[in-house]
């Protein structure tokens, strides 16, 4: 068998080819496609409720059909009965989703315009990462959802399903990294389902923070390259939103600052991938069956030196004879004397990112698909964890509505340490240093969440929030 890129798939007429890109964030790269969170994330939560209960995306004027329908089914005496049933049912499927049941909030549409594209890549991206490996738990949880409704929310639901239509569980896209962290998210999702209080704005902080943590460690993970570890979080330290940063702060150090930088290259390493797994001695199975950096590493250390040594080769080659003469890109003789797999995937990384960076014709103009894929994180974290931090620029933090909610989550039932909820946090994608931790006791005391349960009063406790 031969271990080598695969030219008739990479190499095309001319010595072309195309990068197609390999899902690995479902960052779009056509402005109108991107999701701007202009309708917050309920269309967003909405479309992944659907995707679990295997429901196609309604249609945006649903809402008035079922309104109507309900109607038709009840006597009323007068029409001014008819008219203020009307404005209820109105006020249940619209307003009520902010609190309401999973009738409601399955039927909010999503947002007009083509962002509507970026908010179903969204959906189907926290789909497949922390539900397609844990289906038959969410079966059981979907079941359950059933209980507990009022006449009235039947009734709509009656309606409802008989305009849905049921479809397969959606065609697997992404790939899912982080599984003890796959694994909390079914937690903490069932939690906020036991808890009817405030559902659809629960849901919303929940997928918008799991959603944000996840491409973040990713955009860092993935910038460590042929060390990138599939299961282990990097610190990404947070600020409260009320509080003041400065340089020597953590939250700057170890923030948004270093994640941008690392973000710029994140591209780089979905093409890398690409040209990786279109080989001779791999096929992929499916969409989202693609290899990642660790894959490829183990594969190596499984197999002889002159396995590796055959695949670089193929990889320097190509790089120079197809890459590197489309993008008038010089090829140093430096790069012969790579053997080493983590060698060709640094050459890969830097060629490809000069490219991605600059026009072919102009080397001083970044490249617009570039610098449009970089907006989608932006888009997330201006719209839910943006703190302005003057000449320091932007901030991740946390609003108060935000940082109780995760307090929340972490405390669960039963009364938790403080010292075990920052553990319980950072288990959640979320470090502070000791200044914001300080903060976030002196707010939840003020709210009565602290408790002192030990005779010698240093033992806190932070009460039940959720």
């Amino acid at each position: 068998m031969q271990y080598q890129l695969d030219d008739k798939i990479l190499s095309k007429k001319d010595n072309n080819y195309t990068h197609i890109r390999q899902n690995i964030l479902p960052f779009q790269t056509r402005n109108p496609e991107r999701a701007t969170f202009e309708n917050d994330f309920s269309p967003i939560t909405a479309e992944f409720i659907r995707d679990i209960l295997k429901l196609s995306t309604p249609e945006i004027h649903k809402t008035e059909k079922i309104i109507n329908s309900s109607i038709d089914r009840i006597d009323f005496n007068t029409e001014q009965d008819k008219e203020t049933m009307n404005m209820y049912l109105n006020g249940l499927l619209h307003h009520s989703n902010k609190k309401g049941d999973l009738t409601n909030i399955k039927n909010f549409p999503l947002s007009e315009g083509r962002s509507k594209v970026g908010e179903v890549e969204i959906a189907h991206f926290l789909y497949d990462f922390f539900i397609r490996a844990q289906r038959s738990e969410i079966d059981e949880i979907v079941a359950d959802l059933k209980d507990n409704k009022n006449i009235l929310t039947n009734l709509i639901d009656s309606v409802s399903s008989e305009e849905e239509v049921e479809t397969s569980e959606i065609k697997a896209k992404y790939k899912g990294y982080y599984s003890d962290f796959s694994k909390l998210f079914l937690k903490d999702f069932k939690f906020v389902l036991r808890n009817r209080s405030a559902i659809m704005n629960n849901l919303n902080l929940l997928l918008s923070h799991y959603y944000f943590v996840v491409s973040t460690q990713l955009i860092i993970g993935l910038d460590n390259m042929t060390n990138f570890d599939s299961e282990k979080f990097t610190k990404v330290v947070y600020i409260l939103m009320t509080e003041k940063s400065s340089r020597s702060r953590d939250s700057y150090i170890f923030g948004l600052h270093e994640i941008k930088r690392k973000l710029k290259r994140t591209i780089t390493h979905d093409h890398i991938f690409y040209i990786l797994n279109n080989n001779t001695f791999r096929k992929k199975a499916a969409e989202n069956d693609y290899w990642d950096y660790s894959q490829f590493k183990d594969f190596f250390a499984q197999n002889d030196k002159d396995v590796e040594l055959e695949f670089v080769k193929s990889i320097v080659v190509w790089m120079e004879n197809i890459y590197c003469r489309k993008n008038n890109i010089d090829f140093d003789d430096k790069y012969y004397e790579i053997e080493s797999f983590a060698g060709a995937v640094e050459m890969m990384h830097e060629l490809i990112q000069y490219a991605w960076y600059t026009y072919r014709n102009d080397r001083s103009k970044p490249d617009g698909l570039y610098s449009r894929f970089m907006i989608n994180y932006d888009e997330i974290q201006r719209s839910f964890f943006r703190k302005n931090g003057g000449s320091l620029g932007q901030l991740i933090a946390l609003s108060q509505n935000h940082l109780l909610f995760l307090v929340g989550m972490s405390v669960g039932d039963e009364p938790l340490l403080v010292s075990d909820l920052w553990l319980e946090l950072e288990k959640r994608g979320v470090w502070f240093d000791h200044k914001s931790k300080t903060e976030v006791v002196k707010i939840l005391t003020k709210l009565n969440y602290i408790d002192k349960k030990s005779d010698s009063g240093d033992a806190q406790y932070v009460k039940r929030i959720l």
